[in-house]
């Protein structure tokens, strides 16, 4: 289970609710976190585990348009 959020991109790629109100067609699923992998919880891993996970072993199993946040990567410094 993946944590994230829809959005919807306007022409120069910065998200705008009213086009995600009004059907827009640039729509994105931005992962934050990863809360289970294989039925197993793993949110009291450390959020280093927690990136790596989704970075390098279910992200890239997942198709477009669904993409990594940027937040996450500067989360990930904290």
């Amino acid at each position: 289970m993946i944590d994230g959020e829809v959005v919807a991109l306007d022409a120069d790629g910065k998200p705008v609710f009213s086009l995600l109100q009004n059907g827009g067609t640039n729509v994105h699923f931005y992962v934050f976190d990863v809360r289970m992998v294989g039925g197993n919880d793993v949110t009291g891993a450390p959020l280093v585990k927690r990136r790596d996970l989704l970075e390098n072993k279910i992200l890239p199993k997942l198709p477009e348009p669904i993409r990594c946040s940027l937040c996450w990567k500067r989360a990930s410094r904290i």
